[in-house]
């Protein structure tokens, strides 16, 4: 017979891929165009863009609380550490950093 528990906690690690997309659009500052006397710089409208895979660690723990009979409250939360190049568009600038922490809660009804 199966004897459910009340509390279920659990704590976990993994990794993967995550896919990204970022875009940037409007009005920029050309700071190569600087002109001395009125001390001003070129302003142009563009449109920039980066997109690809990146790899993904993360850490997470949650509980599964038993609300009633076989439902059950699930709570989790996770922190994911990834970094993604950015492409040609993006001359001189550090990765970006997509990772973070979420937090997550569901409810699961066992059958």
């Amino acid at each position: 017979a199966w004897i459910p528990r009340t509390l279920v906690p659990y704590v976990g690690v993994g990794g993967g891929v995550t896919r990204y997309e970022f875009r940037q659009f409007g009005d920029f500052v050309d700071f190569a165009t600087e002109n001395p006397a009125a001390g001003t710089f070129t302003i142009f409208t563009d449109s920039f863009r980066s997109e690809g895979w990146a790899p993904s660690a993360h850490a997470f723990g949650g509980a599964d609380i038993q609300v009633w009979k076989r439902l059950y409250l699930s709570l989790e939360g996770r922190f994911t550490w990834v970094h993604a190049d950015l492409g040609q568009d993006f001359i001189d600038f550090e990765p970006m950093d997509l990772g973070g922490f979420r937090f997550g809660a569901g409810l699961n009804f066992v059958f």
